[in-house]
């Protein structure tokens, strides 16, 4: 079997790159840890030159702050919040404003009472409808009381007086005899009408005689009567 030399230094297979070193025992370890200052986006604002962060540690710069020059809008807000700060004197009082305030009080007396004047209306609106109502309800009670009284009175007497059904028979019996006396009056009343006809129709017609008897005739065997001798 024989060798293949490679003599030209190009030919020879490039060499693979290592993408992570190799660890090295001999130094002690240390973990990854990902940095303690992360850089801002572009879209955030930049924070004021006053105000600065260390990348080491994170801590705050102050001496940038002391040295730094301050923008005109914090230069105008903490100016505004100074001059806010400060107490003016109150201004001078005139001498005629105890006039003033009495004519402002008197207009505002003037319009409480315009303004009271509707609501004094309502409320005596509603005191004279709740006398109304007082008065109507005095009323119904006596009504109702003199009633009450007349039902105890109608209940006393009703249980005084006899049962319903006693009542309706004895005004049966008191109908029943007047209705047999009105009868036996009208039957002689009849009866002696009839004998006054009678009378009347005796003397205005006369009496004819009586035609004599028609001789009798032998009636025939067959009608006789049959005799059974026993």
């Amino acid at each position: 079997m024989m060798k293949r030399t490679i003599r030209d230094p190009a030919m020879l297979p490039a060499k693979v790159p290592v993408l992570y070193p190799r660890p090295e025992y001999s130094l002690p370890h240390v973990e990854y840890s990902p940095p303690q200052a992360w850089e801002q986006p572009p879209m955030m604002h930049q924070p004021p030159p006053h105000f600065s962060s260390s990348s080491s540690n994170g801590d705050h710069n102050e001496t940038s702050y002391i040295g730094a020059k301050r923008r005109r809008v914090h230069v105008d807000m903490h100016d505004t919040r100074r001059r806010e700060d400060v107490m003016y004197p109150p201004p001078p009082v005139p001498y005629n404003q105890p006039a003033a305030e009495s004519d402002v009080s008197s207009e505002a007396g003037d319009a409480k009472l315009e303004d009271d004047e509707p609501l004094k209306k309502l409320h005596g609106k509603k005191r004279n409808r709740m006398k109304d109502e007082i008065d109507a309800l005095r009323k119904e009670i006596g009504s109702m009381t003199r009633h009450l009284d007349w039902l105890r009175q109608d209940g006393m007497y009703s249980r005084r007086q006899q049962p319903l059904w006693a009542d309706i028979a004895k005004q049966q019996a008191h109908d029943l005899s007047r209705a047999t006396a009105e009868n036996l009056h009208l039957r002689q009343t009849l009866e002696e009408h009839l004998d006054i006809a009678q009378e009347y129709i005796d003397t205005i017609i006369p009496k004819t005689p009586a035609p004599p008897p028609s001789p009798r005739q032998n009636p025939p065997p067959s009608s006789l009567p049959i005799i059974m001798c026993l």
